[in-house]
């Protein structure tokens, strides 16, 4: 899946469970500031369904990393990854 610009490994789990349950999904993040943290939630992301399974979970699945790439731009000093994103990716990918 792409994230900023780069194919990267991606979790389904999200949109699988999203459209198992016919629940969107609304962005949450927490953002450091002087005096703690402040949580912001982002527009709900609708399930989006096309009537092709491995369609549907790879369009909400980006709808899901550009809703994390824009919080990203706006705050890039608190991005923190946990694990190596671009670790695994598809072959003969840059």
């Amino acid at each position: 899946m792409d994230f900023f610009g780069r194919k990267a490994c991606t979790s389904e789990g999200l949109a699988l469970i999203a459209q198992a349950t016919d629940t969107p999904v609304v962005p949450l993040f927490l953002l450091r500031e002087k005096a703690g943290f402040r949580v912001e939630f982002g527009p709900e992301l609708p399930i989006i369904r096309t009537g092709d399974k491995i369609r549907d979970i790879e369009v909400n699945t980006r709808q899901y990393n550009r809703a994390i790439e824009n919080v990203i731009r706006r705050y890039p000093d608190q991005w923190i990854w946990v694990h190596r994103r671009w670790k695994t990716r598809p072959q003969n990918t840059h």
